[in-house]
Formats: structure tokens, sequence, C-alpha cells
């Protein structure tokens, strides 16, 4: 009987002993997870971060170089008509010798159509 009392004893040692693995070693893996869920947002924050400052960057880069040109002649258009604010500017409308009518696009103005196009293509 004292047997019979004794195996019970350990069986029940036994088993707490197992539930508290079982809880220590839950804790750890979601403390794991948790932790590698935290990582890998701060991945993604810093990724979204590079190609922000990266897609500024061109933004600026392109702007700088049509400025830098004094602007850009292009096709008129029925999107792209002459700026009426460039009036005084006695180049602003040149014909090529094939007949072609160009005029000319400021920085600020290629920026804006630049965005609109991106706009309209990630609708």
């Amino acid at each position: 009987m004292a047997n019979s009392t004794k195996t019970k004893a350990d069986s029940s040692r036994i088993k707490r002993y197992a539930w508290i693995l079982v809880v220590v070693w839950s804790i750890f893996i979601f403390t794991l997870l948790y932790w590698d869920i935290i990582r890998i947002n701060d991945t993604i924050h810093e990724y979204a971060h590079i190609d922000a400052n990266a897609a500024f960057n061109k933004d600026i880069l392109y702007r700088q170089w049509s400025t830098m040109h004094g602007g850009v002649y292009v096709l008129v258009t029925n999107i792209t008509q002459p700026n009426p604010y460039l009036s005084d500017i006695p180049e602003r409308d040149v014909t090529t010798p094939s007949g072609r009518q160009l005029t000319l696009i400021t920085p600020e103005y290629m920026t804006h159509q630049v965005f609109e196009l991106e706009r309209g293509v990630s609708r």
C-alpha cells in the first residue's frame, strides 16, 4: 500500500514537472515568435524607408537635371499645351525643320506631369 501511495505521489510530481516544462517551453516559443515578428516588422519599415528615400532622391535628381538645362522641349499635345506663364520667353515655342511643334516645359511642370502620370498608372 505504501508503495502504491509513493507511485501515485511520484506520478503526480512527474505530471506537475511536465506541465511546468510545457508552460516554460510555450512561453519560450511565444517569446521567440513575438521577437521575430517585431524584427520582421522593423525590417519591413526599414526597407520601405530606403525605397521611399530612393524614389525621392531620383525625383530630385531629375528635377535638378531639368533645371541645369533650363527646362526641356516636348511635343505640343492635348495634354501638354504651351505654358501661358512663360509667354515672355522668346523661344517658349519652337518648330522643328520637319514641322513639329515643341514647347518649353519647366522643371516644376515636368515634375507635376510625372506625378500625375504616376497617379494615373497606379490607379
